[in-house]
């Protein structure tokens, strides 16, 4: 077998991964990975067109990762704080994905942006379950926690705030119960240019 095909497509998306998790996004390139995999570029170009092909894989195995962190539950937290902890968790820990992930030039409407990802049926569950919402309530309701938590998150991603893990789990709590108890005004209340539909 050849050092082109004997190093393996999956082999070079998780040295990718491993060099965003260290530096972001911005310190992959074709060398870089090759380092690490102790191989010339050759073989990173035998399994990817280029490097935009190979960035767009490490995008879909990063998801893979946040999903896996988001929607797992531990202790008796309720489910829906338990992923915006997890959300805002996973900033803090895994800094240069999330940044990757969620902090892009991705110039679309934030309803994409809050919903792009097919964690938010489980999230979607979770929310209805728990406090009785429609899809509709359910999605209106997610985008304004979400803006809150995003923001949070972001604070934190970029060492811009210090908070606590009390502190968080305080602000998320109040800000629940906020929303929820403005539940009644969503309904008469239209959201302006923001597009709901399936």
């Amino acid at each position: 077998m050849s050092s082109v095909s004997r190093v393996t497509k999956e082999a070079i998306i998780e040295a990718g991964f491993e060099i965003i998790r260290k530096k972001g996004i911005d310190g992959v390139n074709a060398r870089e990975v090759a380092r690490i995999l102790n191989c010339s570029v050759q073989p990173i170009f035998y399994r990817f067109k280029n490097m935009e092909e190979l960035k767009k894989e490490l995008l879909d195995y990063s998801l893979d990762y946040y999903r896996k962190f988001l929607l797992d539950f531990k202790g008796d937290t309720p489910k829906y704080r338990q992923i915006g902890l997890n959300y805002i968790r996973f900033a803090r820990e895994e800094a240069n994905v999330y940044k990757f992930i969620f902090m892009g030039d991705y110039q679309i409407k934030i309803e994409e942006f809050a919903f792009f990802d097919k964690s938010y049926t489980e999230v979607e569950k979770t929310l209805q379950i728990q406090n009785e919402l429609s899809t509709e309530m359910a999605k209106k309701f997610h985008l304004k926690m979400w803006l809150f938590v995003h923001g949070i998150a972001c604070l934190i991603a970029t060492n811009t705030c210090i908070f606590t893990e009390e502190e968080i789990s305080v602000l998320l709590a109040e800000e629940f119960q906020i929303l929820r108890k403005s539940l009644n005004q969503f309904e008469d209340v239209e959201c302006p240019n923001l597009d709901f539909s399936d």
